[in-house]
């Protein structure tokens, strides 16, 4: 047991550091291929329409500030922000899109998103930290993205315990890069657990627990390690 344990370490840091952008699986686009019949409903409000009809003409940037307006007059309205984070991020306004991806990840965690959503937000946000030369924030984001479509591989064993093994190899690494702080602990321990790894998990587990007030947790990230961290008691 000790060997296999030790084995599946080295191999999930190994493959983790080899993995790039492009080990990331295609992921559903927002603008073009954005789904805009919402916005056009007859009760829509005239933002959504307005969005919605400059983003038919190609008008990104009017799009933007229709957008960015009805979200901050309804800022529950997730969906709505991820579609605001998409344009502003194919606008080349990258600190914006930033700031939009996070909050959406942070709504969506609370909101039961789907996780193919949250993997192409993470897929964008490591996109923006590689651009900013973030190393941390790179690894990270890309660690969750594949923990994320780790979890949607239920019919093939191999590929999920290949994804996620590439998970643990880009969040050891945000661990390493900034080792004070709570996230890359976190997931760690979910990738560990999805594996089935219960020593990992745990020592992740309490790293993570002993790192919540000093973090980049989000409300749901910081609820559910406390819950996790008063079941394990």
């Amino acid at each position: 047991m000790i060997w296999r344990l030790r084995w599946l370490c080295l191999t999930c840091f190994v493959i983790g550091v080899r993995a790039g952008a492009a080990d990331l699986p295609a992921l559903p686009e927002s603008p073009g291929g954005i789904d805009t019949s919402p916005f056009a409903a007859a009760d829509a409000p005239h933002d959504l329409v307005m969005a919605a009809s400059c983003i038919e003409r190609g008008q990104d940037a009017a799009a933007v500030t229709f957008l960015a307006r009805y979200v901050a007059a309804n800022p529950d309205r997730v969906p709505v922000r991820a579609y605001l984070a998409e344009l502003l991020f194919r606008r080349d306004r990258f600190g914006e899109a930033k700031t939009e991806f996070e909050r959406f990840v942070s709504d969506a965690q609370l909101s039961g998103v789907d996780a193919n959503r949250l993997a192409h937000a993470h897929t964008r946000l490591m996109a923006i930290a590689a651009r900013a030369g973030d190393h941390y924030g790179e690894h990270l984001h890309r660690g969750i993205a594949l923990y994320h479509l780790g979890g949607q591989q239920k019919d093939d064993d191999a590929v999920a315990e290949s994804t996620l093994c590439k998970a643990a190899g880009e969040l050891t690494l945000a661990k390493n890069a900034k080792p004070d702080t709570a996230r890359a602990h976190w997931y760690l321990h979910l990738v560990w657990t999805r594996l089935g790894q219960r020593q990992p998990a745990a020592r992740n587990l309490i790293a993570a627990s002993e790192r919540r007030y000093f973090s980049d947790l989000t409300p749901a990230e910081r609820r559910d390690l406390t819950l996790a961290t008063a079941n394990r008691r």
